[in-house]
């Protein structure tokens, strides 16, 4: 990333410091600035952490310091995790000691009212002496897999592609928890809390050049600088989804979210329009949220919204259909020849239209048979393929079956099979389906615990294709 941009030069300290200060270290049993500092120092950071405890020589076997003034050295990124009213002067001396960047976990600002107000103008009049950019306050701290550093109580174990933005603090903590336990893993995390300076859309331009974030997602009660926000959402949705949960959609939702951070809330169907207009992709709920993340992280994005349906069962056949048709989806006949083709392999009682309906019958033919799915998922009247109704762990002798062919299925290999799949491969199966992993080396898919939530997966993945087609037109990523 190029220092010529200032929001980038800013940020950097914050996403990528050589040193840290931790500014209310603590090794407290049970206590917040506790699980603080023993996340951050277990995290591997590439760089130097120092710990600040004016009351302790040491915490966990290190030296701490009175003051940031003691460090010997210079410090890139102050976590400040003191009592409110003691913010003001560390920010004090985070000037003086030339910090640039600077953490402020501590609760008591806007959320409180008319004096937690004047405190925050008060601490951000004094980070500007020093032009330190602040993360919060009132907040659960920031994740940067660039060097390996959690100032946060989550642990984050594996990097991933995923930024997360979120306002609320511990509703994002519990959030991250939930996503990595489903295999989403996370390049960022930043808890802006009370946004009394870094604004999202400054957020948001850092991740639109980060090379270790594939997507954004975001958890909103209210947003300032709203032109700048619709800006750059608008250009980093051209080369970066954004996936968004908005919440506050209720007067009584509103209220809760402006007593929780103080959030500047606004009517919910401003908020859809500006999402539409810039291209982000709306969620009402986390499991959607997740559904969306892992279908745009596993599969491409459609040519159109035609769908294909392949089923082994009638009736989830019928399902995936209605949702499609409810969704905006088309479902349309595949090609006459490859009707053809599998009137050839499949029982006569089984459905060659769309859906196509293979029928138990039908199963052994079509799903060992590469070169007929290597025609039907490069079918020209489909842009995306749903599949369900498989067999499943309570079919008999199943897990015989398996066992027997156990050697088989380990070298098994979507790309080997099937070649190139240049549609995307969603389906539907029970999470914990002896057959589900098996099915996913086969094609290279994603699956869904029902229909209904496969096809939504689906349709978000058109609209992004979609959003990106028409801006295109007279719209280039800058």
């Amino acid at each position: 990333m190029g220092n010529d941009n200032p929001i980038i030069r800013q940020l950097t300290p914050l996403f990528k410091p050589k040193s840290v200060a931790m500014v209310g270290a603590s090794a407290t049993p049970m206590k917040f600035p506790t699980w603080v500092t023993s996340t951050a120092l277990k995290s591997n950071f590439k760089g130097q952490i120092y710990l600040v405890n004016p009351r302790t020589k040491e915490i966990q076997g290190i030296e701490t310091y009175h003051s940031i003034m003691e460090i010997p050295d210079s410090v890139d990124l102050a976590a400040i995790i003191v009592p409110a009213e003691v913010v003001p002067s560390v920010m004090e001396e985070c000037v003086e000691k030339g910090v640039k960047a600077a953490i402020i976990f501590s609760a008591g600002f806007r959320e409180i009212g008319e004096k937690g107000i004047k405190r925050e103008e008060e601490v951000l009049q004094i980070a500007r002496k020093g032009n330190i950019r602040l993360v919060g306050p009132n907040c659960m701290g920031i994740y940067s897999s660039a060097v390996n550093l959690s100032l946060s109580i989550i642990s984050f174990k594996e990097k991933g592609e995923i930024a997360f933005i979120t306002q609320s603090g511990g509703y994002g903590v519990e959030i991250s928890s939930s996503a990595m336990t489903k295999g989403i893993n996370f390049s960022k995390f930043i808890s802006v809390g009370d946004k009394i300076d870094i604004q999202d859309y400054e957020y948001l331009e850092y991740l639109y050049h980060d090379p270790d974030t594939k997507a954004i997602m975001m958890y909103i009660e209210g947003i300032e600088k709203g032109r700048e926000f619709l800006n750059t959402a608008k250009k980093v949705t051209q080369k970066k989804p954004i996936f968004v949960i908005k919440i506050g959609r209720t007067k009584e939702g509103s209220r809760a979210a402006s007593s929780h951070t103080g959030a500047l809330v606004g009517d919910d169907a401003i908020y859809d329009a500006v999402f539409k207009q810039t291209g982000i992709m709306r969620a009402y709920d986390i499991e959607e949220l997740f559904d969306y993340l892992k279908a745009y992280l596993t599969q491409p994005l459609p040519k159109g919204n035609r769908v294909g349906l392949l089923v082994g069962s009638g009736g989830v056949g019928c399902a995936a259909t209605d949702k499609c048709v409810e969704l905006g989806l088309q479902v349309p006949e595949i090609s006459e020849k490859n009707k053809e083709m599998l009137k050839a392999i499949l029982p006569e009682f089984a459905s060659v239209r769309n859906p196509v309906d293979f029928t138990a019958s039908g199963a052994q033919g079509i799903l060992t048979n590469t070169e007929v799915l290597k025609k039907l998922f490069a079918d020209p009247n489909i842009d995306a393929w749903f599949f369900g109704g498989f067999t499943s762990s309570s079919i008999a002798e199943i897990r015989d079956i398996i066992e027997q062919f156990r050697p088989v299925i380990d070298k098994l290999n979507s790309k080997e099979l099937l070649g190139e799949v240049n549609t995307p491969l969603v389906g539907s199966m029970d999470e914990n389906d002896i057959v589900k992993p098996i099915v996913e080396k086969m094609f290279g898919a994603m699956f869904y615990p029902t229909p209904e939530r496969a096809i939504r997966a689906i349709s978000a993945l058109y609209r992004y294709g979609k959003c990106l087609k028409e801006r295109n037109i007279t719209e280039n990523p800058t």
